[in-house]
């Protein structure tokens, strides 16, 4: 035999019992970086049954899912064709592309030199008693054994047998569903009552996430169980806290592909994704609870002025004591914040008259606190607030755009952080100072809420912040969808 054969046999070999020889041999322009030998060490461990339940945290473009999420289970289901593996990602069409690579790795020719007794329906492939062995983009089986991949996107069912290697891929798609309690809560449930009850007690668990949020899925595991092992590797070393990690402080995680300079221009630019996506240091903690700690009055006050051409957004807040409102210009790719009111009395009727005096012929758009449209918030003549403030404004239906219920905290508190690091603002230093205060002040409490626990502290009354965060919540909620935050 020639030199090369001999090389091509020994490759083969290898590959049939080395994770990252398999994914060498059958993606040959695959670059191994440090980090790579790293994670193929640990997913070895966990083909081989060794490691029951595995979490991977690393930034985006690093190789963790074409590791642990294409090349692993193919690699399973070549060492041990009767495994039965569920694959999971946040929708069914993300879930199914997986499968789709999947099959063709395990239908290309490297694959099939290194396991020749793994092999998925063909034309030319019989089928036994059963009937035919299912291959479609949510399930294959493998011809011949009892092993199969099924996918699935959250929320989805897994239903039929159980499972012996459950993978969770990346399970929340965005920042708006990482910082949605609703979603939160909803992942957790579909976690417990469908993915969980398909394990057995030889079952394994491999999850790869970014930590978005310290109450994610990998928080909740977290606080109920301890025998995972965890992998966590930030694009930038900060500290010696992991042995696995060599690299200098400051060292970049794969300067050929991502260089240090990008990664620092992305941190620049929004430092709270940065932290979460590719530090795996979830935002909740950042400045101790500050609400808006993205706002600085260097960077977001000025002197601004009413623009009478542009539309004049008006947020009201309704307290027994006092009543305010938030007067706002958004154009030019800039938000405008030239005044803020407080009335004393919390008489929307002065209120009203005051804002026709100030803002002549403007066309208004008004939003606020959803407890307005509540009838007990019914002022003199039996009237809610808004109906108080359409007739008095004079406004058309559409110019009124109030929620039902008032948004969730926790989701406006990242869309607010998300505006101010990367959007223009100039918030008037004179006459909206009662909000620019309340920006510096305002503490998030460990639940999610904001701390207004007293009415006579300034610094816990927040009116002000209210009408911004339900501005916020109606005219840039798409911010949070925005495909520079994924």
């Amino acid at each position: 035999m020639t030199k090369e054969v001999i090389n091509e046999l020994s490759s083969r070999q290898k590959s049939t019992s080395n994770f990252l020889m398999f994914v060498k041999y059958t993606k040959p322009d695959f670059e191994i970086n440090w980090h790579h030998k790293i994670l193929a060490e640990k997913l070895q461990l966990f083909a081989n049954g060794e490691i029951k339940k595995l979490m991977i945290y690393l930034p985006p473009q690093t190789g963790k899912s074409e590791l642990s999420t294409r090349r692993l289970p193919a690699f399973i289901l070549g060492k041990y064709p009767n495994k039965r593996i569920a694959v999971c990602a946040y929708n069914q069409t993300f879930a199914s592309q997986f499968n789709r690579d999947i099959q063709r790795i395990m239908t290309d020719k490297p694959y099939q030199n290194v396991f020749e007794d793994t092999r998925l329906n063909e034309k030319n492939i019989s089928t036994d008693a059963r009937g035919s062995y299912l291959r479609n983009s949510e399930i294959f089986e493998v011809v011949g054994h009892r092993g199969s991949l099924k996918t699935v996107g959250v929320g989805g069912a897994l239903t039929g047998s159980s499972v012996d290697v459950g993978i969770i891929d990346d399970p929340i798609k965005d920042a708006l569903e990482a910082y949605s309690s609703t979603f939160r809560d909803r992942l957790w449930d579909w976690y417990q009552a469908v993915f969980k009850t398909r394990l057995h007690n030889n079952s394994q668990q491999l999850i790869t996430l970014t930590r978005w949020h310290e109450d994610d899925l990998a928080g909740r595991i977290m606080k109920s169980e301890d025998d995972w092992q965890i992998i966590s590797l930030p694009a930038i070393k900060e500290n010696d806290n992991t042995p696995e990690d060599t690299r200098e402080i400051g060292e970049a995680i794969w300067p050929n592909r991502h260089s240090l300079e990008r990664m620092n221009e992305i941190k620049k630019l929004n430092p709270m994704i940065w932290a979460s996506l590719y530090q795996q240091r979830p935002y909740f903690n950042i400045e101790e609870g500050r609400f808006a700690f993205a706002f600085t009055r260097k960077e977001h006050v000025g002197e601004c002025f009413w623009t009478p051409t542009q539309y004049t957004y008006l947020s009201f807040d309704f307290n027994r004591n006092p009543i305010s409102c938030v007067v706002i210009q958004h154009y030019e790719k800039c938000i405008y914040v030239p005044r803020t009111i407080k009335l004393k009395n919390s008489n929307i009727y002065d209120l009203c008259d005051l804002i026709k005096r100030d803002y002549p012929n403007a066309i208004f758009i008004v939003t606020g606190d959803a407890t307005g449209r509540a009838s007990s918030a019914l002022v003199q003549d039996n009237l809610n607030y808004y109906i108080v403030i359409k007739n008095k404004l004079g406004l058309t239906d559409n110019q009124l755009k109030v929620p039902s219920v008032n948004p969730k905290m926790e989701s406006n508190q990242v869309l607010i952080n998300l505006l101010f690091q990367n959007y223009k603002w100039v918030i008037d230093e004179d006459n909206a100072a009662d909000l620019i205060f309340d920006l510096e002040y305002a503490k998030m409490l460990p639940d999610g809420t904001l701390d207004k626990s007293s009415r006579t502290d300034p610094t816990k009354q927040l009116d002000l912040l209210d009408g911004l965060r339900y501005w916020a919540n109606l005219e840039m909620s798409w911010f949070m969808k925005s495909p520079q935050l994924k």
